[in-house]
């Protein structure tokens, strides 16, 4: 469904002008699913549970990752000729680093812009943004289930939570009045779309044991 939202709003469908509302119902549903996978995580102390937690990450997604940038620059490359850019080199550096977003606020790209040709792998923000919240997000899981009574681990974790995500959606709010472009791609102003973590750790913090 995310998908296909952010699709039909890309092909110009009437009525899903919107539809680019669906990278946060992805970023929701990754961060429940994400959430509920530490929790469940065996009890172990915290780096074995960052070195478990950080191999499968990239297991899962180095391999397609690395796949698609190098066959866009060769796709490019032989289909585009003498139009080549090769500022799409760059593009594909700062991915492969998981900061294709931070690259995108730097050059001030916007997509909804039209006549702006986006970069090739303008998709691959989310990606980073995704990866960016998992570099310091199990750390916090971990340490709240290391370090809380377990029957106040779930209070903890949602009250850590609710600030995080009242501050973020405040920060969004405000950045977007200053900088539109930034508070779409930043880490920062997408943490209020994983509301949904919440009833994830509330349903499962219980169950550990």
């Amino acid at each position: 469904m995310a998908v296909m939202l952010v699709i039909m709003a890309h092909a110009g469908v009437p009525r899903f002008g919107g539809g680019f509302i669906g990278v946060d119902v992805f970023f929701v549903i990754s961060g429940f699913v994400i959430t509920g996978l530490l929790l469940r995580q065996p009890k172990h102390d915290i780096v074995s549970n960052l070195r478990y937690f950080y191999a499968r990450r990239v297991r899962r997604i180095v391999p397609a990752a690395t796949l698609t940038l190098v066959v866009t620059v060769f796709g490019a490359y032989l289909l585009l000729g003498a139009n080549f850019e090769s500022t799409l080199l760059v593009d594909v550096r700062w991915a492969a680093l998981f900061g294709a977003n931070f690259r995108l606020i730097n050059t001030g790209s916007n997509y909804f812009v039209p006549g702006v040709a986006p970069s090739l792998i303008t998709h691959f923000w989310t990606l980073a943004v995704e990866e960016q919240f998992y570099f310091c997000y199990p750390l916090v899981i971990f340490s709240f289930v290391a370090l809380a009574p377990r029957k106040y681990r779930a209070v903890w974790l949602a009250t850590f939570l609710v600030i995080a995500i009242t501050f973020s959606s405040w920060w969004s709010y405000h950045l977007t009045q200053i900088n539109a472009v930034a508070a779409y791609y930043s880490p920062f102003t997408r943490f209020w779309g994983g509301a949904q973590l919440i009833a994830a750790s509330a349903r499962l913090c219980p169950r550990r044991r």
